[in-house]
């Protein structure tokens, strides 16, 4: 992100009445308005030119040679899922800068890995964590900090020569429950501007979790006549995850509910909830399912660079492990 202060023409003046805006960067101009820069004491023809330069600032940088691209993504990181077998599978666990969506009935686990990855984000890079901080999103209330007490525990035991402080570990969850689907979309901007304020600190905010995605829609867009209402607003809330991911190098990690198809007789007829808008949006989709006892068997079923495979996962006490423990 560039200071605003890099648009040719803003001097320390207009540079002034933005900071006190609270606008810093150019990339915030770009979700800024006139009329709020009118209001900030900036004339309107003088307001008009800058959002346009702007937008011609942050265009440019879009436009990412294949070498630049590819020398972006040395910068991604991966929080372990403690199982090898796994990792492996998601091309060394789940990535920074995408989209992770887990779908499954209740009950198949999608919440404990959230709060795994809540304990693991916070481990050092060596130790298969990018040494952060989280957000959680809870709109089903099945966030536990007893259950985080738990995991740290397992996790020292896995990595016994790491200084792991509970309390810390616990300040370092942030956790939120929206009470409907429009308090969900507002708290983007409450997510955003803490991971602003966090950036520069000893844990940044590297993850950020939904938990789940869908939950508050199916309750408030109900019916035919509203799925296309629901589908845009969703649209619109996946490009914002996206932009967070992207923005932070954070692990965005979607858990999704499933429908079943009672027109299919054969194989599984449960199928996510959400349609083509979250399936295209989701960059790596899993699928999690009930197997003997505390075992889980997660499946990969779409990622851009991955090939499909599926690996078997423990749910104990100490948290995710592999099947043999």
């Amino acid at each position: 992100m560039r200071p605003v202060e890099e648009i040719k023409g803003v001097g320390g003046q207009l540079t002034d009445k933005l900071h006190a805006m609270g606008i810093m960067y150019i990339e915030d101009l770009i979700d800024c308005n006139l009329e709020k820069l009118v209001a900030g004491g900036v004339s309107q023809a003088r307001a008009e030119k800058i959002l346009i330069q702007a937008k011609d600032e942050v265009n440019k940088c879009r436009l990412l040679t294949g070498s630049a691209l590819l020398k972006k993504r040395e910068t991604v990181g991966h929080i372990t899922t403690n199982v090898k077998a796994l990792d492996a599978l998601l091309g060394g666990g789940v990535e920074t800068m995408c989209l992770t969506e887990f779908y499954g009935e209740f009950g198949s686990g999608k919440s404990q890995f959230t709060h795994q990855f809540a304990v693991n984000v916070q481990l050092p890079v060596e130790a298969g964590g990018l040494h952060g901080s989280c957000i959680i999103c809870d709109t089903e209330g099945s966030f536990r900090p007893e259950r985080l007490i738990e995991m740290i525990q397992g996790v020292k035991e896995i990595h016994p020569g790491i200084e792991f402080d509970e309390e810390l570990a616990l300040e370092n969850v942030r956790h939120v429950r929206p009470d409907s689907a429009t308090e969900q979309l507002e708290l983007m901007s409450v997510f955003t501007a803490f991971a602003d304020e966090m950036k520069d600190t000893d844990y940044p905010v590297r993850l950020l979790v939904i938990d789940s995605l869908i939950s508050a829609f199916r309750a408030e867009y109900v019916g035919r006549e509203s799925l296309a209402e629901r589908q845009q607003i969703l649209n619109k809330y996946m490009n914002a995850l996206r932009k967070f991911a992207d923005t932070y190098n954070a692990v965005v990690y979607l858990t999704n509910q499933v429908q079943s198809n009672p027109a299919q007789f054969f194989g599984d007829p449960t199928k996510p909830v959400g349609g083509n808008i979250v399936g295209h949006a989701s960059t790596v989709r899993c699928y999690i399912r009930k197997s003997k006892g505390n075992k889980r068997v997660v499946k990969l079923v779409d990622a851009p660079h991955l090939a499909d495979g599926e690996e078997v996962v423990l749910v104990t006490t100490s948290g995710i492990v592999p099947p043999e423990d």
